[in-house]
């Protein structure tokens, strides 16, 4: 497998985790202390992260190196979080309909 192969599967497996651990791209790449145009080029797959960024990723959100890189490996923990976050966005779904439902029955 080629760097550029591997590069546009970090960006993917990037892009997911972005997604269930921060509200934005901003706000996940500050979280792991790097600027939103380094995200994006890694989400895009025109460039990885080094060994020590990879670490501190996993150190930071808990997911393995094999899934940041590879996509493989996905751990309970890992399901779990995005289990929370599709459950999360039910509950505010719900929440929306019962407050029109509130505002039409008064």
């Amino acid at each position: 497998m080629q760097i550029g192969e591997v590069n546009k599967m970090m960006g993917k497996n990037i892009k997911k985790i972005s997604e269930v651990e921060a509200a934005n791209n901003t706000e996940f790449a500050e979280s792991i202390d790097i600027s939103l145009t380094q995200l994006m080029n890694v989400i895009k797959g025109n460039r990885g992260f080094s060994p020590k960024k990879l670490i501190e990723i996993h150190n930071k959100t808990g997911y393995s190196l094999d899934y940041i890189m590879m996509g493989k490996t996905v751990h309970i923990e890992e399901t779990i979080k995005e289990d929370i976050k599709k459950a999360y966005e039910h509950i505010k779904e719900a929440e929306k309909i019962l407050n029109r439902i509130s505002l039409i029955s008064s």
